[in-house]
């Protein structure tokens, strides 16, 4: 009898939790509370009234009062689209503070901290940044011309599409700059200067993938301004530029996709060689001819021959011959499709006529310039000029 009476109480409570609404048996959240620097306890009525002073005594109205929120605590506090221009946030701790959107010019936030807050398009020009916290901060679209970085840190903050135009020589945390993501989509609109700078302390540092990271930045960003405000001359160069370059290696920051490129070309143009070995009334096509000086002279002949077969070995054949066509390259003996020849069981060499000597020294052309974008981008710093 206990037993069923356990077994029914058991039953009940599992009921009940499944049909609690959901939040029933959580506590309520609670308001959001701040501090002054002093220690005052405010609220959110309490901020929203010293933003509304603000505003006024921006707009040089009756009332106003100049926000001074120096050392304040406003932990997770909602400031979107607030209007802080010229508001005194020295130490202040905004963490966690939702800023997106906020208008945040000539603002004084030195040492303040913004630990994982979300300042996206929020408008940071001239503010005054030195050495405050922005460590996993959400930057994205926000503008900092002519802002003071010196020395903050911005350990894993996103800077996706933020307008990078600081103060020459007031550079962030080199260190902490080099963990930030999306320094690949930083912009500028008139003045690379900063970004200038910002690579030579990466380069100066080793730290090579940063590197490569802006100098794609510095190129797409020339690359949009010339789109936007170019002339036609100037958009036909960036364009280019985008279709040399930017496409097929990202300016160097993408070093290996080229070779990529190199093999995915090897499967696209393989197909062509099949076509032109299964085709059967021909002229033109992939010739086999064997060397005169061979080893083995009871093989071959001395009249080159046309090559023709079915699907099966015509598939195998393109393939190779795309192969040794990607990979004709070098000078003399140090060719690379050659040294790929001598791995051949027979001495004999193959090559095209006609329509398909075209395709093949059009595929041995394109795979040059992808090998040397390949080299030059991973040895060297083929795009370090402007």
């Amino acid at each position: 009898m206990k037993a069923a009476i356990w077994i029914f109480a058991i039953v009940v409570a599992v009921i009940l939790a499944i049909g609690c609404p959901p939040g029933f048996a959580q506590e309520p959240e609670k308001p959001w509370a701040g501090k002054f620097g002093d220690g005052t306890v405010i609220d959110a009525n309490d901020l929203q009234r010293i933003l509304a002073e603000h505003r006024k005594w921006l707009r040089k109205e009756n009332g106003g009062k100049q926000a001074n929120l120096q050392g304040a605590d406003l932990y997770g506090a909602n400031l979107e689209r607030a209007w802080l221009m010229d508001a005194n946030l020295k130490g202040a701790r905004l963490s966690n503070a939702n800023l997106q959107g906020a208008k945040m010019e000539r603002a004084r936030l030195q040492g303040a901290l913004l630990l994982d807050a979300n300042i996206s398009g929020a408008d940071l020009v001239f503010a005054d940044l030195k050495g405050a916290w922005l460590s996993n901060a959400c930057l994205a679209g926000a503008k900092l011309n002519y802002a003071n970085l010196q020395g903050a840190d911005l350990n894993g903050a996103r800077l996706q599409n933020v307008v990078f135009e600081i103060e020459p020589n007031k550079l962030p945390n080199i260190r902490s700059i080099a963990r930030a993501e999306n320094l690949s989509s930083l912009r500028y609109l008139s003045l690379p200067d900063a970004l200038f700078e910002i690579r030579s302390e990466f380069k100066k540092y080793g730290l090579r993938r940063q590197e490569r990271e802006i100098t794609y930045a510095l190129k797409h960003s020339g690359y949009l301004n010339a789109m936007t405000d170019g002339n036609l001359e100037t958009k036909f160069q960036v364009l280019a530029g985008r279709l040399l370059f930017d496409l097929p290696c990202q300016w160097g920051m993408a070093p290996m996709r080229p070779l990529k490129i190199l093999f995915i070309g090897i499967g696209l143009f393989a197909p062509i060689y099949v076509y032109s070995l299964i085709k059967k009334k021909k002229q033109d096509g992939i010739w086999k001819t064997w060397i005169p000086e061979r080893s083995r002279q009871d093989l071959g002949s001395d009249v080159p021959e046309l090559l023709a077969c079915g699907w099966k070995g015509a598939i195998g054949l393109g393939i190779y011959f795309s192969v040794l066509s990607a990979f004709q390259v070098g000078w003399k003996d140090l060719n690379v499709g050659s040294w790929i020849a001598r791995m051949q069981p027979r001495e004999y060499r193959l090559h095209a006529s006609g329509w398909v000597r075209f395709v093949s020294g059009l595929q041995s052309l394109i795979s040059v310039y992808l090998l040397a974008l390949c080299v030059l981008s991973y040895f060297g710093r083929p795009f370090e000029g402007y």
